[in-house]
């Protein structure tokens, strides 16, 4: 209405349709028409029959209706297809052999809300769950897999596990800005409930290669258990170690262990753990030094009071100590803070 308000005539007083059929339409009311009618206002393009014929077939749970629903939800698509998926939902008529031809349906957001109305009571049937893993290995719509995820999160681990394996080989996804993501969630949740279970999909050599599991998931694995602190999370970090298959992927769960440390010693580590460490690649400097040996730290402070060592180097050494403590750093610390030509060191010592 922008540009055609006249303001000396005040407010608006109604707004009316310029096509005189609509005026010219009788009143009606859909709760008093017959599920048979309600039926195909379902493919009316205007949305306000659709959805009110959606509501009166909801109170109406008419299951006479469901096999006249499937045959059409098998021949419609688009739009017009959700609404008959939805209405047999509503009637009751949603069963596992509906589930199971809805997944197979050529329209893909047919078989993206039929995984969802089958995961919302959070438990389906064994041979709905086998269905739903083989989708993860070849459905080929990215938005179907991602409910698959999303879904996935709210079923037993025993059915959740094999989906995560699935849709975690999809290569694909890696560069998808919600799959990684979606995927870290159902496995942290998995996580949560059966750690073991969820954990032995990693012993497999197979899914260190998915890009989305060396770009998203291994690392947070890692920091995840360390962060949990508990003898148990530090024991399975050691095993998820001992399962890297390669350098790049023990990078990775290296990276998530040295953010979830921070802040933190390695005392009461188990020494399962550390020996998985120093197998990786080694105890660092910084790891001896968290593990509060007094060689790391002697040789620690020689290095922030070095000139010749790197200041990014020395200044990581530094807050490392900052955060550990040990009574012996504070001289050498204050001599830094009141006598070294680095501003940087200076000001962090």
């Amino acid at each position: 209405f922008q540009g055609r308000v006249d303001s000396s005539n005040g407010r608006i007083y109604r707004i009316r349709n310029a096509d005189p059929a609509i005026h010219s339409r009788k009143r009606f009311d859909l709760s008093q028409e017959s599920s048979e009618r309600l039926l195909e206002q379902l493919a009316d393009t205007n949305r306000w029959f659709r959805e009110t014929a959606q509501r009166v077939l909801a109170d109406r749970q008419d299951h006479r209706l469901t096999s006249s629903l499937i045959v059409k939800l098998e021949q419609a698509t688009g739009q017009t297809a959700l609404e008959y998926l939805w209405a047999l939902h509503h009637c009751g008529g949603l069963d596992d052999s509906a589930l199971h031809r809805a997944l197979k349906h050529a329209d893909p957001y047919v078989r993206l809300w039929a995984i969802r109305l089958a995961a919302d009571d959070r438990q389906i049937s064994d041979s709905l769950a086998r269905v739903l893993a083989e989708l993860a290995t070849s459905e080929p719509h990215i938005e179907v897999r991602n409910q698959l995820a999303c879904s996935a999160q709210r079923l037993p681990s025993k059915l959740a596990l094999p989906i995560a394996h699935g849709l975690l080989e999809r290569d694909q996804d890696a560069q998808d800005p919600y799959q990684p993501l979606c995927l870290w969630w159902l496995i942290e949740r998995q996580l949560r409930v059966a750690p073991d279970e969820t954990l032995a999909i990693f012993e497999s050599t197979g899914l260190w290669q998915s890009p989305l599991v060396r770009q998203t998931i291994a690392e947070r694995l890692m920091r995840r258990l360390i962060q949990s602190g508990s003898q148990a999370d530090l024991l399975r970090a050691a095993k998820l170690l001992s399962w890297s298959p390669d350098p790049e992927s023990t990078k990775q769960l290296m990276t998530g262990f040295e953010l979830a440390i921070q802040g933190r010693s390695l005392t009461g580590f188990p020494d399962e753990l550390v020996a998985a460490i120093a197998q990786a690649g080694g105890l660092s400097l910084e790891l001896r030094l968290r593990r509060m040996e007094e060689k790391a730290i002697a040789d620690a402070l020689q290095q922030i009071a070095d000139p010749k060592v790197k200041s990014g180097a020395a200044i990581r050494l530094i807050e490392i100590l900052g955060e550990l403590r040990p009574p012996s750093a504070k001289p050498v610390l204050l001599s830094l803070a009141t006598a070294t030509k680095t501003d940087s060191k200076r000001r962090t010592a």
